[in-house]
């Protein structure tokens, strides 16, 4: 759309219009703590479009208008946001073996990165909640890991009970064939 302006734009243009304000009050001889105040009451939660309010503290406010007065500048309510942490790469080969040590070594994926055997491609120590992000972002949810650790558990236990049934019956037929050769 031409000509539409973003709720910064108009989150400047009312903070533009509040130190404007406190300007005139000021000059026709309010104080200025009582006027910074009385302002912020009036300014804050303004609609900014979509939803949006104006978040104004009479503290904020001070600030603000100590910054405007100074250099009366508009880009002193320029929102300042500096971005998070960058992607934390986790290597396909990283994510395979914290698969295979889930199921495998039969431990939680939390137990496994806490314990810190799970490092980024630069060596830095992954969060839980981003290492279950990446095991779903490769198609490997906690919860099939979950599911196939305990399937594993639960096959590995017949097996046992299997091998001990085997080697009991094996113990009697050769009880059994030391009495038939006696």
């Amino acid at each position: 759309m031409i000509g539409a302006t973003s709720w910064q734009d108009r989150r400047a243009k009312l903070l533009q219009a509040a130190c404007n304000e406190i300007e005139n009050r000021v000059r026709d001889g309010q104080q200025i703590m009582r006027t910074i105040r009385l302002v912020a009451r009036k300014f804050r939660f303004r609609s900014l479009g979509a939803g949006r309010r104006l978040r104004l503290s009479e503290q904020r406010l001070e600030t603000l208008w100590y910054l405007w007065r100074g250099r009366r500048d508009v880009s002193i309510f320029s929102l300042r946001y500096r971005p998070g942490i960058g992607r934390i790469p986790i290597s396909g080969e990283t994510l395979q073996s914290l698969a295979q040590t889930r199921i495998f070594g039969n431990r939680s994926v939390a137990a496994i990165v806490k314990s810190g055997e799970i490092r980024s491609v630069n060596g830095r120590c992954v969060p839980v909640r981003l290492a279950y992000r990446r095991l779903t972002e490769q198609n490997i949810p906690a919860r099939k890991l979950a599911q196939v650790a305990a399937s594993r558990s639960k096959l590995l236990a017949q097996v046992g009970r299997v091998e001990r049934l085997i080697s009991r019956q094996q113990a009697k037929v050769e009880k059994q064939v030391r009495a038939i050769l006696s």
